[in-house]
């Protein structure tokens, strides 16, 4: 018959292989909605770079490679962002595994409390007794953190997509714009189109999304700048966090 110590260490052992299961699965779902959140966005791109060149009387074939110049940067700008996002994914991830471990020590030092405890003389009883308490509260206040944690990593994948929408913004406005052309202009344009389609197509459409790609470029920038304050920022709160749950737990047996 397994000793409480073996139940206990074989517990632990199963707790962790749950836990490195459900990390795993949480960087799974990161990576597959950010991946289909991307090719979608990509493909509206393709499709609106091949609706213009036709619009302009021409075929798309013509155009092939400047098209993919601009999907491959359009393309770099979301890898930006998704590599940022993607560290700032993983530095909570290893906050969590490190709480998970702090847990585990928790039920360790229980255990051996517990132990401690039946060979006790009477006088010493409340003394361990409070330091159960105070071992059920920390593991309890580890958790807390845990689950703050889960929803940091929720937030980080809404926030990568609206980081990925924040691109398409400038493509998005031109569209805005230029439906806005009444049918009269529209129709001039498809004439002059049949005439100049080579010359307009480079200043309507490759030009002018080269124009939108360096403001993307720069918009870039600060959001990667803001991700490193707001990974810094929350990494410090989480060991401010454990740091209290410590200093809490110290209070409460020393008392």
């Amino acid at each position: 018959m397994d000793s409480m110590e073996d139940k206990l260490m074989k517990l632990i052992k199963k707790m962790t292989e749950i836990e490195t299961v459900e990390l795993e699965f949480l960087f799974a779902k990161f990576n597959k909605e950010l991946q289909e959140n991307y090719n979608e966005k990509i493909s509206i791109i393709e499709n609106n770079i091949n609706s213009q060149i036709q619009y302009f009387g021409k075929k798309v074939e013509e155009y092939s490679n400047e098209k993919q110049n601009i999907i491959r940067r359009y393309a770099d700008e979301f890898q930006k962002i998704y590599n940022k996002r993607k560290e700032q994914y993983y530095n909570i991830i290893i906050e969590i595994q490190e709480v998970q471990s702090n847990q585990k020590i928790a039920l360790v030092n229980f255990l051996t409390t517990v132990k401690q405890m039946k060979k006790a003389p009477e006088k010493l009883i409340d003394s361990y007794d409070k330091k159960l308490v105070a071992l059920v509260a920390k593991y309890d206040n580890y958790d807390a953190i845990i689950k703050e944690c889960e929803k940091k990593l929720e937030e980080c994948i809404n926030c990568s997509k609206d980081d990925f929408n924040k691109i398409m913004k400038y493509r998005s406005l031109s569209l805005t714009q230029e439906n806005k052309v009444n049918i009269i202009i529209s129709f001039i344009k498809k004439i002059l189109g049949k005439f100049f389609g080579k010359s307009k197509i480079q200043k309507e459409v490759i030009d002018k999304m080269g124009d939108e790609l360096i403001d993307i470029e720069k918009n870039n920038n600060n959001i990667i700048e803001i991700i490193n304050e707001q990974t810094i920022e929350l990494i410090a709160k989480i060991e401010e966090a454990r740091d209290q749950i410590n200093l809490e737990f110290k209070l409460s047996t020393e008392q």
